[in-house]
C-alpha cells in the first residue's frame, strides 16, 4: 500500500478518537449512482462501445464544541467503456492514484484495459479545529487558492480534474493554519507533504475591498526534480464583481535559483456573466513553458425553470491535442432524485473524433 493512501487511512481511523461522538454530532449522507454510456467513433467505419457505472458515496461529518471532522469516499463498479476510460486516464502522464483502490490493480504494462473495475476511493478526509480568530486543518482536503474555475496555477497545492466535462479540484494531503483578522480578510499557512506538484510551504494574504474587489498575494517555496535548491513561488490574484460582469484573473511566476535564476510564469484571465437565467463563463490559461502553451474552457448555464437547466461545457488543451464539448440536461427537485443526460463530442490525443451519450441518475438520502 502506498504510503498516502496508509496515511489517509490511518487518519480515517483516529478521527473519531479525537473526541467526535455521535451525541456531539454525527451525520451520514449517502448517494446512489448510476451511468449508463454509449461512444460512436464518428470517421468511418464507425464503431461503438457501451458502458455502465454504478456507486455509492459516502459523507461522513461530525463535531464537537470547536472541532469538526469530514470524511468522504467513493465506492464504483465500473463496467466496458467507463472502466476503460479510467484505465487509460490513469497511464496518462502526470496521472495519480494515491488515494484510490482498484481491483483488478493498475498496470502500465497492461495495454487492453479490463472489462470491469471496482474502485474505492477516498475524497477528503480532513479535521479542523477552531480558536479565536484562527483555524487549523490537517488531512485530506483542498487549499483552494487562485480565482480560477477551469485553471489556476495560483493554486500551488491542487491539479483539477476534467474527466467529468465539469472542472473539479482533487484533494491533497496538507496542513493549513489561518488567520481572520477581519471579516473578509485572511492569512493562510499551507503545507502539503506529498502532492503531485512535490512538497511545497505556502503563505496567502486575501482581503475584498469595497464589497466589490477581491485580492490576494502569495509567496513559497517548492521542491523541483533536478534543482538543489528548489523552486520560489509569486502569484497574484485579483477579481472584481462589477453590476452585469465579474472579471477575475492570476499570475504565478516561478524561480529556479538552482538554474541560474531560470523564470518561468503562467497567467490566467476569465470573466462570468448572467443575463436573467443564462450564465457565461470563460478561462484563458497562458503557459509558455508548459506542454500545453494554450488552454480555453467556455461553458454557458441555463437554468430553464426550478427543475430543469442546460450547461454547454467546451475545453479546448492544443498540446497534446485534447477538444471536446457538448451539452449536459439536469434535471432536480423531484424529492431526493436527480437525473442528468449528456451529448457530448471529444477529439482524443490520437486525432479520433468520439460522439458519446450517456444518462444518469442519483438519489440523495
Amino acid at each position: 500500500m502506498k504510503r498516502p493512501v496508509a496515511f489517509a487511512l490511518a487518519f480515517f481511523l483516529l478521527a473519531p478518537l479525537s473526541g467526535v461522538g455521535a451525541e456531539d454530532g454525527l451525520s451520514l449522507s449517502t448517494q446512489v449512482r448510476t451511468k449508463a454510456s454509449l461512444y460512436s467513433t464518428i470517421a468511418s467505419p464507425s464503431s461503438f462501445s457501451i458502458g455502465s457505472a454504478a456507486g455509492l458515496d459516502f459523507l461522513l461529518e461530525g463535531s464537537r464544541d470547536r472541532t469538526s471532522f469530514r470524511a468522504g469516499a467513493r465506492l464504483s463498479l465500473l463496467q466496458g467503456n467507463e472502466a476503460a476510460d479510467l484505465w487509460l486516464a490513469l497511464g496518462m502522464p502526470g496521472a495519480r492514484d494515491d488515494y484510490l483502490l482498484m481491483a483488478p490493480v493498475f498496470d502500465s504494462a497492461v495495454v487492453t484495459p479490463p472489462s470491469a473495475l471496482l474502485t474505492l476511493a477516498l475524497e477528503e478526509l480532513a479535521l479542523r479545529s477552531y480558536a479565536g480568530p484562527f483555524s487549523f486543518e490537517a488531512g485530506l482536503s483542498h487549499a483552494n487558492w487562485g480565482m480560477g474555475r477551469a485553471f489556476s496555477p495560483a493554486d500551488y497545492f491542487t491539479d483539477i480534474d476534467y474527466s467529468s466535462g465539469q472542472p473539479s479540484r482533487r484533494p491533497t494531503l496538507l496542513g493549513k493554519a489561518t488567520w481572520y483578522p477581519g471579516p473578509v480578510s485572511s492569512l493562510e499557512l499551507v503545507l502539503t507533504p506529498y502532492s503531485k506538484f512535490g512538497q511545497a510551504l505556502a503563505l496567502r494574504g486575501y482581503t475584498t475591498i469595497f464589497d466589490a474587489v477581491t485580492m490576494a498575494i502569495s509567496a513559497g517555496l517548492r521542491e523541483a526534480a533536478g534543482s538543489s535548491a528548489g523552486l520560489l513561488l509569486g502569484g497574484v490574484e485579483l477579481s472584481i464583481d462589477l453590476s452585469y460582469l465579474a472579471p477575475y484573473g492570476e499570475a504565478v511566476f516561478i524561480l529556479d535559483p538552482g538554474k541560474s535564476w531560470n523564470l518561468q510564469y503562467s497567467i490566467m484571465g476569465g470573466a462570468e456573466t448572467r443575463i436573467a437565467d443564462l450564465t457565461l463563463m470563460g478561462e484563458y490559461l497562458f503557459a509558455p513553458r508548459k506542454t500545453a502553451v494554450h488552454s480555453i474552457y467556455a461553458a454557458a448555464a441555463w437554468k430553464i425553470d426550478e427543475w430543469f437547466s442546460l450547461t454547454l461545457p467546451l475545453l479546448y488543451i492544443p498540446n497534446p491535442e485534447h477538444l471536446s464539448f457538448g451539452a449536459s440536461l439536469s434535471a432536480s427537485g423531484f424529492g431526493a432524485m436527480e437525473y442528468r443526460a449528456g451529448l457530448s463530442c471529444e477529439k482524443s490525443a490520437g486525432g479520433d473524433w468520439l460522439l458519446g451519450l450517456s444518462l444518469q441518475a442519483s438519489l440523495f438520502f
